[in-house]
Formats: C-alpha cells, sequence, structure tokens
C-alpha cells in the first residue's frame, strides 16, 4: 500500500488527505516494546487472547469491554468511565456487518454508549458506522493505529447500503478504497495521546494497528450535527422497510 499524505483541516491536527495505490501489504508483528513492561496485566491479557485460537478468527479488533469493567486500574487510569452507561438497541433489520462479526450467535443486544477496545498487532477492523445517528468522540490510549475515514455523503452511504444489508457479507477495506469517495487518514500515535478526536455522524472508518493498542469510544448528540444525524437515520430506516 503506497500513501501520499498532505494536511487537512478535518479532525484538528491530525487529519490526513491520502492518495492510495493499494497492493499485497503484510503487517509483520513485532515484539511488545519495555515500555508495557508496567502494565504487566495488560500483556498477559494480550498474550491470552493471542494463544485462543477462537479469538484469532475475529477479523477485527477485539472488544474487551466487560473484561475492562472488572479491571479498576484501568478505568482510574486510562478511562473517564462514567458510572452510568446508555445502551442503544438496533432495529434487528440494522445489525451491521460488525455485529455480525463481534456476535457469532447473530442475536441482537445492546452496545453501550462507552466503551474501550484493545487491538493486538496486524489487526485490521473493517470499514463500519458506530452508533449510527449521533456524533462520535474517541480517546486515543496508547499504541500505534492507521484510520481510514469517509464522509457519510450521500453516494457512500449508497455504496455501504450495498453490503450492509447482505447478511454476512463484509466491506473490505480495499473496496471502500476503490468505491467511496473523500478518503482521509488519521494516524494515532503517541502525539495523540490524550486527545479527543470527534467526527460527525456515520463516518465509515476502518481501522489498521501496527502495535499493541487501545482506544476508548462514545457517541454524543450534538444540534449542530441534528441535519446530518436526521438525513443519516432516514436513509436506513427507508433502507430497512
Amino acid at each position: 500500500m503506497v500513501l501520499r499524505l498532505s494536511r487537512i483541516p478535518l479532525l484538528e491536527e491530525f487529519s490526513w488527505r491520502a492518495e492510495m495505490t493499494v497492493s499485497q501489504s503484510v503487517i509483520e508483528e513485532e515484539e511488545l516494546t519495555p515500555v508495557f513492561e508496567q502494565n504487566k496485566w495488560l500483556l498477559e491479557l494480550y498474550w491470552q487472547w493471542k494463544a485462543d485460537p477462537m479469538s484469532k478468527l475475529t477479523p477485527g479488533s477485539t472488544e474487551i469491554l466487560h473484561v475492562l469493567k472488572k479491571l479498576i486500574m484501568l478505568l482510574k487510569i486510562f478511562t473517564p468511565m462514567p458510572n452510568d452507561t446508555v445502551a442503544t438497541i438496533y432495529p434487528q433489520k440494522l445489525s451491521s456487518p460488525a455485529r455480525y462479526i463481534f456476535e457469532p450467535n447473530r442475536h441482537q443486544s445492546s452496545v453501550p454508549w462507552w466503551c474501550t477496545a484493545l487491538a493486538p498487532p496486524g489487526c485490521i477492523m473493517k470499514p463500519h458506522i458506530d452508533h449510527w445517528g449521533s456524533s462520535v468522540g474517541v480517546v486515543y490510549l496508547f499504541g500505534h493505529k492507521l484510520w481510514f475515514l469517509w464522509p457519510a455523503t450521500p453516494h457512500n452511504l449508497k455504496e455501504f447500503d450495498d453490503f450492509f444489508f447482505i447478511k454476512d457479507k463484509v466491506l473490505t477495506v480495499a473496496d471502500t478504497v476503490d468505491r467511496l469517495e473523500g478518503l482521509q487518514l488519521l494516524l494515532a500515535d503517541k502525539e495523540t495521546v490524550e486527545k479527543l478526536i470527534h467526527w460527525t455522524p456515520a463516518v465509515i472508518h476502518a481501522v489498521f494497528t501496527f502495535k499493541l493498542a487501545a482506544h476508548s469510544g462514545f457517541g454524543s448528540w450534538n444540534i449542530n450535527h441534528w441535519d446530518a444525524s436526521k438525513r443519516v437515520m432516514e436513509t436506513y430506516l427507508t433502507a430497512a422497510e
């Protein structure tokens, strides 16, 4: 994959425009650096994930919300987790490809309004949308990630729909690069620590993880984005009829 990058003012100072040439790409796993030695419990969690063959079948970021809730140290140090969480229940017909990936039993369940994800080196999170009609805030914790972002334009939503409503069909990063418009990149590394990255409703995004990394995310309703939220929800509710 060849990237030609230039800065653009989309997500504060951390945004990039990319002209991409996609070819066969291999991300080699690197040994974890000593900086993680102070968080041995986190390393143990990572290696436990790596040793579990069933976990390797998950083609995306390993969501560890339920585990992290039990790790009080992490919640106090890394994430300003609220005492109470708000859950969003999605209509049955709006089951996204990401939900099929993370829920092998195909059953619907609530999605916490605030959640944290840990991704191992070499992980590729396939294109998806978070929280649908709301805006999204992302708090970068640590690691090295490359985010692919596509705005919720009518063209992009239409292209995404073609895959979204086909059960077990997942849109790949290569597909989105070829078919969607307005690609922008966000490189998350040590310079983005403690920064809140915020984007408008229904931004389609995918993530490449180069080193062990974690981030927290939450949905937020903003009156300034009302028109965009309304348009996105109308699009998918109409398509689901």
